[in-house]
């Protein structure tokens, strides 16, 4: 299989928000090179540069549902 029949499997896990970052974040989900965060109002996704970019041949597209 390849990366992009895998990224649906990756799993991804939220946690409640107790003091690790902004107040009005309610839910966050933490991942290799990426933060998710949940308000009332919002879905921010903070991206970090890859550290091996060489290793990214095909990346998925991401879809938002």
């Amino acid at each position: 299989m390849n990366l992009a029949e895998n990224y649906g499997k990756i799993p991804m896990s939220f946690e409640s928000n107790q003091g690790q970052t902004s107040s009005q974040v309610k839910f966050l989900a933490r991942g290799n090179n990426y933060t998710l965060f949940l308000t009332p109002d919002e879905t921010v996704l903070k991206l970090q540069p890859c550290s091996h970019p060489e290793k990214i041949l095909n990346p998925p597209p991401l879809l938002f549902v």
